[in-house]
């Protein structure tokens, strides 16, 4: 066997990159020398060199009769446009649904410092107010004093809504005269 053979018998230089690399001329001038000397006795080589020189011929005149279609970069540019306005289009939706919030924001604000706003937030409170005496002397004095206590509760809490809810019609009446 010879220094440039496998155990199979054929040469390691011919199954290397380093044939390949040869054959496209990206090698030093020191290694191609010494690549063209083993070349020159080697069956193998010549042999994978051939065949390197076949698939390189084949593929420059196989493939120089292959174009694309005349319009493809007109459908590419139209493609790329139409992605780009659905791309614009979701953009505007976005800033929709921001601006959308922020007018919410800005309302829900308006609101709670408005009069009205400021009522319901003290008949919240006035609720939960009553709520809390409940579960106070439900737990104080048993479940049927609780009843009463939040029955009475609510009643204090509906006549202070219709009380809320003149004030704010009769308001509402003189602002509109």
């Amino acid at each position: 066997m010879s220094e440039h053979t496998n155990f199979h018998g054929s040469c390691e230089v011919s199954q290397s990159p380093t044939l390949s690399v040869y054959y496209d001329g990206e090698l030093s001038k020191a290694e191609m020398s010494r690549i063209e000397v083993h070349v020159a006795g080697c069956a193998d080589c010549q042999a994978a060199l051939a065949s390197m020189h076949s698939v390189s011929a084949w593929t420059k005149t196989g493939f120089a009769s292959v174009f694309a279609p005349a319009d493809t970069v007109d459908r590419v540019l139209q493609q790329a446009a139409a992605e780009w306005h659905e791309l614009g289009q979701a953009r505007r939706v976005s800033e929709l649904y921001a601006a959308t919030l922020l007018i919410g924001l800005a309302g829900l604000v308006s609101f709670a410092l408005s009069p009205f706003g400021m009522a319901l937030r003290a008949l919240g409170r006035l609720l939960l107010a009553v709520l809390r005496g409940s579960f106070h002397v439900l737990s104080t004095f048993g479940s049927g004093s609780a009843v009463w206590v939040a029955g009475v509760g609510l009643f204090i809490c509906a006549i202070s809504i219709v009380g809320a809810w003149r004030v704010l019609r009769s308001t509402l009446g003189e602002a509109t005269t």
